[in-house]
């Protein structure tokens, strides 16, 4: 499902991933392009674009799918607390965004 479907709030724990990815402790710079989707710089130019982005861009895709895949799936490198506090919402949620955005809902 492409991002502009997704409601306001979905879009928002999107926006949250993506930014956590960024600015968090969450992936060491050397593997940034792998699991993040990018190198840290490209997921700031993405996040100062929001929401001016377009995710039927296989950069900008991997991005987002690299951001809501750690925060969802990454229990080894994110608790449920550190989910909650950058994303405002658990876990779960991030998964439902996800697996929407995915088009797996």
């Amino acid at each position: 499902m492409p991002l502009e479907q997704l409601t306001h709030e979905e879009k928002k724990i999107v926006f949250a991933c993506l930014c956590a990815i960024a600015k968090g402790p969450f992936i060491h710079t050397g593997e940034m392009r792998y699991r993040g989707g990018g190198e840290r710089q490209e997921l700031y130019k993405l996040i100062e674009k929001w929401p001016d982005i377009d995710d039927s861009d296989g950069r900008v895709w991997r991005m987002l799918n690299g951001s809501m895949n750690v925060m969802s799936h990454g229990v080894l490198v994110v608790s449920p607390e550190e989910c909650e506090a950058w994303c405002g919402v658990d876990r779960d949620a991030v998964k439902k965004v996800f697996e929407k955005w995915k088009g797996e809902d």
